[in-house]
């Protein structure tokens, strides 16, 4: 048979060893060496035929061969329009407040306070939703300030919201300080079915970062709640996000083994790669190339999983491309990204009127599409890459800006496929 390598093919040795991966199916083979060398012959144009049958059949399946590449470019637009203009699905970061009761000097709501949502916006939001004749899906993010300050908002929310749709979960980012049992006890009624909560390293580091506006520390308080809420809402998954830079690389690790050390299981620690979304100028930020090294190294060293090494077929967009997700601050008013909250220019409209900004809101909804970029339509990653961040695609397209857009695999591929490789090795010795 007279071979057509597909461009979508990902064919490389990595420490003796030969693989082949194929982002159009997200398939992934390991290859013996004389399997390799041929493939780099049909890869290359120098070997013309492939005699062997089941190899064939293997490559088709892996759709690694005779790739009609016009309908792989029609599929994703379709998969991806589909996705934007879903009406079955809800998607609504709600903020009850842009208060918090931490003083962390990195963050924007140091220069908001005591926003709180009122019965006004909350009767629009049902109303909203109520509108929406053909739901079925609703997702809720709580977010803020810090959505536990408004508590009762949530709980009177949530009661409402969960009669309208059949299917509704949500989640939320806290920092954990104000998990009471009280809370605790009423999460799983609530269907809040993750919290994710920010430890900046263990106690002296986390402190000086995230304390209370009275300058207390939090660290040991946020593990207590921690604690109780894994004994007492087991079906509440708990993630803990560390944020790391250039400066800090070891505070992810130290948080790590303080959870396994001390017996505290049921967690997820997780890196926050501090990246630079604003400045087109290098800073202590991490880069691509710099978080493959440290999920690498991290793995090698430690064996921890500290990111996914393997790639998941393009299903999951950025919910700031959709147009039934948004993001609804304490006063009702909308914005389509978590980073914009605050931002009065970034404001799309507001829950209680009928006027949108419709030309911010067509940018985001079909301005900033990745299947127009050029550069996107020839990548061997399209089809597992949705173009990157929304707002960064925003920035760079109408404000000049030049900042980073492709998917974290163009710059590690090889290197993460390879540690998934040995992460899977792992498991059959152990």
């Amino acid at each position: 048979m007279i071979p057509r390598w597909s461009k979508y093919n990902f064919l490389f040795r990595k420490e003796g060893h030969c693989f082949l991966y194929s982002s159009l199916s997200n398939s992934f083979a390991l290859l013996d060496d004389e399997t390799y060398d041929l493939l780099c012959g049909v890869r290359d144009g120098n070997q013309s035929e492939i005699t062997d049958n089941d190899l064939v059949q293997t490559l088709s399946h892996m759709q690694a061969i005779n790739v009609d590449e016009d309908l792989v470019i029609n599929l994703i637009r379709f998969i991806s329009q589909k996705r934007k203009f879903d009406q079955e699905s809800l998607y609504l970061t709600i903020n009850p407040t842009l208060s918090c009761n931490f003083r962390c000097p990195y963050c924007f709501e140091t220069e908001h306070h005591d926003r709180f949502m009122s019965d006004e916006t909350e009767d629009a939001i049902i109303s909203y939703v109520k509108k929406k004749g053909s739901l079925k899906h609703l997702n809720v993010m709580w977010f803020g300030g810090e959505p536990l300050l408004g508590f009762k908002r949530i709980k009177s929310l949530t009661n409402r919201l969960s009669g309208i749709v059949e299917n509704y979960s949500a989640a939320m980012i806290s920092n954990g300080y104000l998990l009471t049992p009280e809370v605790v006890a009423s999460l799983e009624d609530l269907q809040i079915r993750m919290i994710q909560i920010t430890l900046d390293g263990l106690a002296t580091s986390h402190d000086k970062k995230r304390c209370l506006k009275s300058g207390a520390p939090t660290f040991d308080r946020i593990i207590d709640n921690i604690t109780h809420c894994l004994k007492n809402a087991p079906s509440v998954r708990i993630v803990i996000r560390v944020n790391i830079n250039n400066d800090n690389p070891d505070d992810y690790l130290q948080v790590y083994d303080y959870f396994a050390s001390n017996g505290i299981s049921g967690v997820e620690v997780v890196p926050g790669f501090i990246v630079d979304r604003e400045n087109d100028i290098p800073t202590c930020a991490f880069n691509h190339k710099q978080i493959v090294n440290f999920a690498c190294k991290t793995f090698r060293d430690h064996k921890i999983k500290s990111i996914s090494f393997f790639p998941s077929i393009m299903r999951n967009s950025c919910s700031a491309r959709n147009i039934n997700s948004l993001v609804i601050g304490p006063d009702g008013e909308l914005y389509k990204c978590w980073e914009e909250v605050g931002r009065n220019e970034c404001i799309v409209g507001n829950i209680k009127e009928s006027t949108y900004n419709r030309g911010l809101m067509l940018r985001y909804t079909a301005g900033i599409d990745q299947l127009d970029d050029s550069q996107c339509i020839e990548c061997r990653l399209l089809p597992i890459c949705d173009g990157g961040c929304p707002r960064v695609r925003l920035l760079n397209k109408y404000e000049g800006r030049h900042l980073e857009t492709c998917h974290l695999l163009k710059d590690g591929m090889e290197d993460l496929l390879y540690c998934h490789y040995l992460s899977k090795r792992q498991k059959t010795t152990e």
